[in-house]
């Protein structure tokens, strides 16, 4: 079962999909066929003709030589194809040379961002696999954890503000663990904050995708797809004690 219409993905942005889809077109220097980034559209789930697909191919190449003819070859590819096709480009625009670019691009990011009807069931599911699966490394995690929040609320930051359906200081273990994990400190790579959150996005799919379709998404097998989402039903229940 295909998801929705691409049209209607492009009015929830920012959307991770809608990002790997720009990156798709420009990755291929624009040259790519309508009938290859409709292959590409459908792949990821979505509905779509071949004629809306041209045009979108069009107007992506025509904002990113508007945005190249303004700010020359400085242009950030990953943060383009966060906003291209959708309607914060002109704000992509209109703050890309000023000082704030990076604070503002936050907005507009899917990696800080999930909109759409499924993010409450999105957020339960990490919240009860992540206690799940983080049970075993130990109680490092919990102290980085808490230290990062404490560290947060003193800056006046909120550690709880959402974030792809991760909190900020999650978010900000993850890098840390990237950088240090099985090394100095006795924490697991960041890989393992990764998986968590691969599960989440195939548990969050599910709800809108076959398990063929999220297979050929993910690049795993049927069996794995009905394993990932088994798993997470039961962490679910165990965690809201139903």
């Amino acid at each position: 079962m295909m998801k929705t219409n691409f049209n209607a993905l492009l009015a929830l942005a920012p959307h991770k999909d809608i990002t790997a889809i720009n990156k798709f077109i420009t990755s291929s220097c624009f040259t790519c066929t309508g009938q290859d980034t409709l292959s590409f559209i459908r792949k990821m789930g979505y509905r779509f003709n071949l004629s809306d697909t041209s045009v979108y191919i069009g107007l992506v190449k025509k904002q990113f030589e508007e945005a190249c003819t303004k700010f020359g070859d400085t242009v950030e590819i990953d943060f383009f194809c966060d906003v291209a096709g959708t309607k914060y480009f002109e704000d992509f625009m209109a703050v890309y040379d000023k000082d704030s670019f990076y604070q503002e691009m936050i907005n507009f990011n899917p990696d800080f961002n999930y909109t759409g009807n499924l993010k409450s069931i999105r957020s339960r599911a990490f919240t009860a696999v992540r206690e799940k699966d983080l049970q075993n490394p130990g109680e490092g995690i919990s102290y980085l954890i808490g230290a990062l929040e404490n560290a947060l609320k003193k800056i006046g930051v909120n550690p709880e503000d959402d974030m792809n359906g991760m909190t900020k200081s999650l978010r900000m273990a993850m890098s840390i663990m990237n950088d240090i994990g099985g090394m100095q400190f006795y924490l697991p790579k960041g890989d393992l904050l990764k998986r968590v959150v691969n599960k989440i996005d195939i548990y969050t799919d599910s709800y809108t995708m076959g398990t063929q379709q999220l297979a050929i998404k993910y690049g795993v097998s049927f069996k794995a797809i009905i394993l990932v989402i088994k798993s997470v039903k039961q962490a679910m229940k165990e965690y809201e004690g139903k």
